[in-house]
């Protein structure tokens, strides 16, 4: 039924009985942050959020966007979350999530939550400033290699300022890279990015340097 509707069950030329139906919309979820979006000291964020529906919400996943005038080489990761436990019509989850080897780790991104029901039917929360996680490298030389990553992955245009920050970080390997391994590895990132000739190929070198 589309709309509401009367039906008469007859025999014959008599009515037996009449039932009257009423069509109650199905209204799309509600969702809302409880509160920030909080690093869990581990590289994780947590979400704290509340939905309500009528019948109960199915599908709960984060959206976010870029504030640049860039070129980004990636998009924001969409995050599944959950739904309140049962089909329960109205509840508070608290989610944890671990992007801290996400290419944006450590960017800033304007995300908003997105709950759907059965029927299709979507809801949208207010949007908030959130800080990907990032995981906490010691090593010095880590940090530089994955603070030029996300330098790259942000905007496809510094990939000569990557190029030239990696030539730097090579400069007297005997004093600061004395592990082989590492100068080639620095140096294999370089070539990558000087023969990069699309944004297939400063993923790969922006993968390799995670490596």
């Amino acid at each position: 039924l589309l709309a509401d509707a009367n039906i008469d069950i007859r025999h014959g030329d008599g009515s037996l009985t009449r039932f009257a139906f009423t069509v109650i919309p199905d209204r799309p979820p509600t969702i809302a942050f409880e509160g920030p979006v909080k690093p869990d000291g581990k590289g994780g964020m947590i979400f704290s959020y509340k939905i309500e529906d009528d019948y109960g919400a199915s599908a709960v996943e984060s959206l976010g966007t870029l504030q640049t005038d860039g070129h980004p080489l990636y998009q924001p990761p969409k995050i599944a979350l959950s739904p309140p436990a049962g089909h329960a019509r109205s509840g508070t989850v608290n989610a944890t999530r671990n992007l801290s080897a996400d290419p944006l780790a450590g960017a800033t991104v304007k995300m908003m939550l997105v709950a759907r029901d059965d029927a299709g039917n979507e809801g949208r929360s207010e949007p908030q400033d959130v800080t990907l996680p990032q995981r906490e490298f010691r090593n010095p030389l880590a940090r530089a290699l994955i603070e030029q990553r996300r330098k790259l992955a942000l905007d496809a245009n510094d990939a000569g300022e990557v190029k030239y920050a990696l030539e730097a970080l090579m400069i007297a390997p005997e004093d600061f890279t004395k592990d082989a391994g590492l100068y080639l590895g620095l140096r294999t990132a370089r070539d990558r990015l000087d023969r990069a000739n699309s944004d297939d190929a400063y993923r790969a070198a922006a993968d390799y340097l995670w490596q």
